[in-house]
């Protein structure tokens, strides 16, 4: 719908700024489909200072999952990435890189953070929360 809003054609997936807005709202969407009995509060981070930002934060008491969204052919954080920045900040256990290739599937750690970082493909975090979707919904 974006697209013929915006009156354009397949022209944007060859734009990876373009792609990378509409995997970050697609993994949003299913977030929110998956965990929205829950009421949890979604939203993003951006540090004051250093600009960095965390993509997606879904919060509830039950749990406190962050996503970055880093469509491109080398997905990658660093120490000083809003993603490492915001997990220690809050001490979280695990945040997600959400990735481009099936190839960036794994889980990573960055020296000096506790926090796992599940590398997962947008495709399929997509399927498997569309999967448990049909499961709760029949």
């Amino acid at each position: 719908m974006r697209n013929a809003v915006l009156l354009r054609g397949e022209e944007v997936l060859a734009n990876p700024d373009d792609m990378g807005m509409i995997v970050e709202t697609t993994v949003l969407r299913h977030l929110y489909a998956y965990h929205y009995r829950d009421t949890p509060q979604i939203a993003y981070w951006r540090d004051a200072v250093s600009h960095k930002e965390v993509d997606i934060i879904v919060k509830s008491p039950a749990y406190h999952l962050v996503f970055e969204i880093k469509y491109c052919e080398r997905a990658s954080v660093d120490t000083k990435s809003g993603l490492a920045l915001y997990s220690a900040a809050e001490g979280l256990n695990q945040a997600y890189l959400v990735t481009k290739q099936d190839t960036g599937f794994g889980v990573t750690g960055l020296k000096g953070l506790s926090t796992h970082i599940l590398k997962v493909p947008a495709h399929i975090l997509c399927y498997l929360l569309g999967q448990a979707e049909r499961v709760l919904w029949g």
